[in-house]
């Protein structure tokens, strides 16, 4: 069947870089069923003529779908669409904490819808875990999943958002299992910024900033297994190519007094994200010198920061250039012109199933790393461009 007509849908905008805005125009093709599994992808110099662009370009577009295990190469034949050879009948989705009324609940809520709208067409029978034991309780398996599984009513587990010590009781179940990790455990799918952050580092200095700071919830210290953590690989690259670091911009949720610790476990006794970017920006403006620019994370977060630049009436970009971390599908306000990295939470659904057919087929299981994109405005470089002319 000829599907020239969609694929002359593809209409860039200045948002994203090409590279991305391709692998999202093909993965939202591919999840609505406008092009099928085992349907052949056109030739990618076709693509690239069809698209007003390069070759190199539309080639590494659809590197990232081989990656996510989307589309399949085959020698001499071209790019498909990868077809799934398992049906998911019934998948269990596995969250340590609620999904509703906790500060970051925005996102796995999110995950989870986008899950059940891609498990449709298996006609999947989804059940949700909501596991609400104490910490304390949490190193042992939960008894319903265990039931669910003996029962023959959850033959496929995915987790959306689990601590890092339940890892261990959840890899060893008999079922397929995946999950949304902070670390590069071998089952995991991880949302990795690293390349993101060398972009960051190189928009900073080209939009004339020499210091840095960091508003974060997150910690600086690396995940269990040992991976550096998004704030220490941040701040090195900053320092690797001379940029001033000082510790009174760096805010993270391990160098914090305990009335500033942000609430993670939904336990009501600290702060939320948005408080704890609050009280963080505060501690920033009020320092004797600023930073050129800040990077400020989870979107969460970012929202608190916002309203403490705004009541010190810190003037950004001209005063101090922010950078900030934000989810594709989930809105932020923000009132001054910002840069950000995004996180697409469908390319981490998508991930998600594919390495769990990888791991239901028994293929030899590695992390999926899904990466981060960014996306520059036009505007903060102008009025960047503006101010220090005006210097």
């Amino acid at each position: 069947m000829n599907q020239h007509h969609l694929y002359k849908r593809f209409s860039p905008d200045s948002n994203l870089s090409i590279q991305a805005q391709i692998t999202q125009f093909m993965r939202e093709l591919i999840s609505r069923g406008e092009i099928m599994p085992e349907d052949r992808i056109p030739a990618l110099r076709d693509l690239a003529t069809l698209w007003d662009t390069n070759y190199f370009t539309v080639n590494a577009a659809m590197k990232d779908l081989v990656k996510e295990g989307v589309l399949v190469r085959r020698p001499r034949l071209g790019t498909f669409v990868q077809k799934r050879k398992m049906m998911f009948d019934a998948v269990g989705i596995y969250c340590d904490g609620d999904l509703i009324g906790r500060s970051d609940s925005a996102f796995y809520s999110a995950l989870h819808t986008i899950l059940l709208e891609k498990l449709k067409p298996f006609r999947s029978l989804t059940r949700l875990f909501i596991d609400k034991r104490p910490n304390t309780e949490k190193s042992k398996p939960l008894p319903e999943l265990i039931d669910s599984i003996r029962e023959g009513k959850v033959n496929y587990l995915i987790g959306i958002r689990i601590q890092s010590n339940l890892y261990t009781w959840l890899s060893k179940l008999e079922i397929p299992f995946t999950t949304v990790s902070g670390a590069k455990y071998p089952l995991g799918v991880y949302v990795t910024h690293a390349e993101a952050y060398t972009e960051v580092i190189a928009r900073m200095q080209a939009l004339g900033c020499k210091s840095m700071g960091l508003i974060t919830h997150g910690k600086m210290k690396p995940a269990s297994d040992g991976t550096p953590s998004g704030a220490q690989l941040l701040v090195d690259a900053a320092k690797q190519v001379g940029m001033t670091v000082k510790p009174e911009w760096i805010f993270t949720s391990d160098n914090l007094p305990i009335e500033i610790v942000p609430d993670t476990e939904g336990n009501n006794n600290t702060l939320t994200l948005e408080e704890v970017g609050y009280r963080m920006g505060v501690s920033l403006c009020k320092q004797k010198t600023l930073p050129d620019a800040v990077y400020i994370y989870p979107d969460i977060t970012f929202r608190g920061a916002v309203t403490a630049l705004r009541e010190y009436g810190i003037r950004v970009p001209e005063q101090m250039v922010v950078i900030a971390e934000r989810n594709r599908q989930i809105p932020v306000f923000t009132p001054f012109p910002t840069d950000f990295i995004v996180n697409d939470i469908e390319a981490i659904a998508d991930a998600l199933l594919s390495h769990l057919i990888d791991i239901a087929q028994g293929k030899p299981t590695e992390c999926r790393i899904v990466p981060a994109s960014y996306s520059f405005s036009d505007q903060v470089a102008a009025l960047r461009k503006k101010a220090i002319a005006a210097t």
